[in-house]
């Protein structure tokens, strides 16, 4: 089974427990929209975001 991402619009294929999930019906196909390139771009880009900002006083 070949999905498209929706983000870079390459046909990419799930893994295989992924793939289980969607055949026993835990999960639709719809719900994996993102091939694993661009999954492991988005989590870097929100780890990046969250150590930019912090709590502490710079001033200090």
């Amino acid at each position: 089974m070949n999905l498209k991402c929706r983000f870079c619009g390459e046909f990419f294929c799930p893994y295989d427990d992924t793939l289980d999930l969607i055949a026993e019906g835990f999960i639709s196909s719809d719900n994996v929209n993102t091939c694993p390139s661009c999954w492991d771009m988005i989590q870097l880009s929100e780890s990046d975001f969250s150590e930019s900002f912090s709590d502490t006083d710079p001033g200090l």
